[in-house]
């Protein structure tokens, strides 16, 4: 591997061949250092002069320190040439090492991590704010989504993604951030069409199904779902054709039995009452009957 270094001046660089490898810009005397890697490192040294002159450089660590030191004070240098395919790994490497060596405050890069350059990058209160009411353009959305239409993830990605679980914190936010928000006709159309014929497997249904076993819904919840369903059938195609059911006659059920009579002294006493005076009844009779035959 070559290292070959280049002090202040573009006909160094221009006059040299286009290489891929890792390189750096050093601030000579501090020893402050930008490690970068790119498939034509020519080019991406035109690209970074050119930004910084203008102050428009990305990364506003190393835009300031040029402002304030001039051009003068950097040196630009290939540290290693590699292939395309070992770049992030390989700039992954010395930036590490450049960490270990120097320490955070002596490296002028802002990520950290050469495959995904935004972890770990903590936003300011006001680039949060702008980034919140920016809404991509069309085309932009366009863009993103033939990017990502017929990705495939390898079977690793997947299996991080199922592990990879929110805290509290984190849904309580996206529960505040989607509550009240509604989506177009035509964004619920396109679900729709994406759900249609779309079969969960039997290990899907079944965590679905252990998730929602003892759930029970509030009594809001219950009369929005009624609700929605109300207005989803009345608004369905099918509904003229089904024919409403007849109503159900009102059966006659019978009359509820007497309870039985509850005993009490009273009503005891009354019954032996009535009992005596039938029984004297029936021997004032039968003596009457006696007496009349035998004066016959």
């Amino acid at each position: 591997m070559s290292t070959i270094i280049i002090y202040h001046t573009r006909a160094a660089i221009a006059a040299g061949d286009s290489v891929s490898g890792v390189y750096t810009i050093t601030h000579v005397k501090s020893g402050k250092v930008y490690l970068g890697s790119s498939k034509n490192i020519r080019g991406r040294w035109r690209d970074h002069q050119s930004s910084l002159e203008k102050g428009s450089h990305r990364n506003r660590y190393l835009q300031r320190a040029w402002n304030k030191y001039g051009a003068t004070a950097f040196a630009f240098a290939v540290k290693e040439e590699c292939p395309a395919e070992q770049l992030q790994a390989i700039e992954q490497r010395y930036l590490d090492e450049a960490i270990a060596l120097l320490g955070r405050v002596f490296v002028y890069n802002i990520a950290l991590d050469t495959v995904a350059p935004r972890r770990g990058v903590k936003l300011t209160t006001m680039a949060r704010a702008r980034l919140c009411g920016r809404k991509p353009s069309a085309e932009t959305r366009a863009k993103i989504s033939a990017a990502g239409r017929g990705r495939v993830y390898s079977a690793e990605t997947r299996a991080k993604m199922r592990e990879r679980v929110c805290s509290a914190e984190t849904r309580a936010k996206l529960s505040i951030a989607n509550r009240g928000k509604k989506l177009s006709v035509e964004t619920r159309a396109r679900i729709s069409l994406v759900q249609i014929g779309k079969k969960l497997s039997a290990e899907h249904r079944a965590k679905l199904s252990a998730v929602r076993r003892g759930k029970k819904k509030s009594d809001e919840h219950r009369a929005k779902l009624s609700l929605a369903r109300k207005r989803w059938w009345a608004n369905h195609p099918e509904r003229a054709r089904v024919k409403p059911l007849p109503r159900p006659r009102p059966v006659k059920l019978p009359p509820p039995p007497k309870p039985a009579p509850r005993w009490s002294y009273a009503r005891a006493a009354a019954a032996r009452a009535k009992m005596s005076l039938t029984a004297k009844c029936w021997h004032a009779a039968k003596r009457r009957e006696v007496s009349g035959t035998v004066e016959d």
